[in-house]
C-alpha cells in the first residue's frame, strides 16, 4: 500500500493551487537536465530542488512551486556528462503571474551562486540514489517473504 502510494505520488505532476509555473523552454541545439531551484533561505542554506529532466531542443517543461516563503529561484542546466552549462538567478516580483524562461545561449550569471547551485543539485542526486536503493532492498525483500510464505514445504524422511 505505501509503494502504491509513494508511486502514485511521485507520477502526478505536482500542480499546486496558489502556485506559480516555471516553463522552461530550451532553444539550444541539444538536449539539457535542467533543475529548477526555489531558494526559501540563502543564509541557512535552505533550498528546494526539482528536476525538470532533460528538455530536447524546441520542447519545454513545467514546474509548480509554491513561493509564499520565497522571493527568488535559480534555474540550472547540465549536459550529459554532469557539466554544467546554464545557471541564472530569477527574482519573483507578482507571486501570482507564470514565469517563462527560453534557454538560447550558455550562461552562467553568477560563478559564485552557480557554485551552490550545483552543491543543492548533487544533494538531489545523492538523495535520489539513496531512496532508490532502499525501495529496491525493501521491494526485493517483500519479494522474498511473499515466495517464502506461498512456497509449499517439502519434508523429506
Amino acid at each position: 500500500m505505501f509503494f502504491g502510494y509513494w508511486f502514485f505520488q511521485k507520477s502526478l505532476n505536482n500542480f499546486l493551487e496558489k502556485s506559480m509555473s516555471v516553463q522552461v523552454i530550451n532553444r539550444l541545439n541539444q538536449p539539457i537536465d535542467f533543475y529548477a531551484i526555489k531558494v526559501i533561505n540563502k543564509d541557512k542554506n535552505q533550498f528546494l530542488s526539482k528536476r525538470l529532466g532533460k528538455i530536447r531542443t524546441n520542447h519545454y517543461q513545467i514546474e509548480y512551486f509554491d513561493m509564499s516563503n520565497s522571493n527568488e529561484y535559480w534555474v540550472v542546466g547540465y549536459l550529459p556528462k554532469n557539466k554544467m552549462v546554464y545557471f541564472t538567478q530569477h527574482s519573483v516580483q507578482n507571486k501570482e503571474a507564470d514565469q517563462k524562461i527560453e534557454v538560447k545561449n550558455y550562461l552562467n550569471q553568477s560563478v559564485k551562486l552557480s557554485e551552490n547551485a550545483q552543491e543543492v543539485v548533487e544533494n538531489l542526486k545523492l538523495g535520489n540514489i539513496g531512496q532508490s536503493v532502499k525501495v529496491t532492498l525493501t521491494l526485493l525483500l517483500l519479494f522474498l517473504n511473499i515466495v517464502l510464505l506461498t512456497r509449499k514445504k517439502s519434508y523429506s524422511h
